[in-house]
């Protein structure tokens, strides 16, 4: 074998590892576990799921990612009424912080985290898929709202002005309510004076 030869197998060689790295790469792009098809697996107490992944699948499987998920699921009644199904979201979730979130770091294997997630939804005939709400956080909006109201109400609710402002854009604290707060805290003022 000549220079020539040697210089051009070897040229094809590095030409042939480059592609495979990149087949490796888009591969490993490819390799995602869908968080919506292991939220429907432990709704519906799937205990099999996690046995029926591939070993790559299953070391794609995070734990806390799961549980960060589980502990956003919410009850979709609209009305503000305490319903059934809010008792039951209720009981779901302290399940959840009960049996996964306190121990979360402790578990041994993802095996163990597992079963132990399938457990959780006692409430299977009411609820065989969960509801989880991810939303991306809006921006508050607090300097539309006058501020000694918003802290007023702060204090009397024993929480943040960012709540009270969720709150309001959701609907939960009207703009008639808000004037008349607005209209007490003056006449509280008007005495003070």
């Amino acid at each position: 074998m000549d220079i020539n030869e040697f210089i051009n197998e070897s040229l094809e060689n590095q030409k042939k590892e480059k592609t495979l790295e990149i087949e490796e790469e888009k591969n490993n792009e490819k390799k995602k576990l869908d968080i919506w098809d292991v939220l429907d697996a432990i709704a519906k107490k799937d205990i099999e799921y996690y046995n029926n992944l591939s070993d790559d699948e299953k070391k794609l499987l995070q734990p806390y990612v799961a549980n960060l998920w589980l502990s956003m699921i919410y009850s979709n009644n609209k009305s503000k009424k305490i319903t059934e199904i809010d008792i039951v979201y209720h009981e779901l979730l302290r399940n959840i912080n009960d049996r996964i979130n306190m121990n979360l770091f402790e578990f041994p294997s993802k095996d163990l985290f597992w079963l132990v997630a399938t457990t959780v939804n006692e409430f299977s005939e009411f609820i065989n898929k969960f509801n989880v709400n991810y939303i991306k956080g809006k921006k508050s909006n607090k300097d539309k709202f006058d501020k000694e109201v918003l802290e007023y109400l702060s204090n009397e609710m024993m929480t943040s002005t960012d709540k009270i402002v969720d709150m309001i854009q959701d609907g939960y604290i009207s703009d008639e309510f808000l004037d008349e707060v607005k209209s007490i805290l003056k006449s509280k003022q008007a005495k003070m004076k």
